[in-house]
């Protein structure tokens, strides 16, 4: 994902994320506006398994961001969107942000289509291809640890390793032993589907080393 005010909007929604499990693929979040302020925030997060959890951002956690990216996008008096739909795929980091203009129902949950809502919302890009490239230059911009990928890098107690077997990509950890994890092994026909799994892993073991950090304080 590029830097600039829509990067900067998703990374905000995402900091203030409320109701949202730690592991999740897939975000649409609806921002209503009152003129440049932020009324109210919902929306869906998605996990791999297709599990869709409901959450909201809070709002004035998004506020200045928004108003960063209306200023970037609408000219100086011009009138201003009732609603954002933002959809952002995590591993892919694609986006896209549609405007509503004059439809205040669009979007809105209510009980006879509180079912159907959360599929309607849910980001449907075409689909991105992980590249090794990408991967690692997303491994360094969040400072995760460096994967071992087909034998080169250092292994150490929870390294994430993607290994190629003859048509398939394995994925798994490594304990302190440096033995394969086995609860974690996964196998892959392509590569940019490991690769995802990759980065997908790297994320969680550096939550999990956070929390522990984090238990550690006195």
């Amino acid at each position: 994902m590029t830097t600039g005010p829509a990067a900067e909007l998703i990374e905000a929604i995402v900091e203030h994320l409320r109701g949202a499990p730690d592991e999740w693929d897939a975000l649409a979040l609806v921002i209503e506006l009152r003129g440049d302020r932020v009324a109210t925030t919902y929306g869906y997060v998605y996990q791999a398994d297709g599990t869709t959890a409901a959450v909201a951002s809070r709002p004035s956690g998004v506020l200045s961001t928004v108003r960063a990216y209306l200023a970037a996008t609408y000219e100086a008096g011009q009138r201003l969107p009732l609603k954002l739909l933002v959809q952002f795929e995590r591993i892919t980091r694609a986006y896209e942000i549609t405007f509503e203009d004059s439809d205040a129902a669009r979007w809105k949950v209510t009980p006879g289509n509180i079912d159907v809502v959360p599929h309607e919302l849910r980001p449907d890009f075409v689909r991105r291809v992980m590249t090794l490239d990408e991967l690692l230059r997303t491994v360094a911009e969040e400072r995760l640890d460096t994967p071992v990928l087909s034998g080169a890098g250092v292994l150490h107690d929870d390294a994430v390793v993607l290994e190629r077997r003859g048509d398939h990509f394995v994925v798994f950890l490594v304990n302190e032993r440096h033995a394969v994890i086995e609860s974690t092994l996964q196998t892959f026909d392509a590569e940019d589907a490991a690769l995802a799994h990759v980065l997908r892993k790297l994320r969680q073991v550096a939550r999990a080393r956070r929390s522990l950090e984090a238990l550690d304080r006195p």
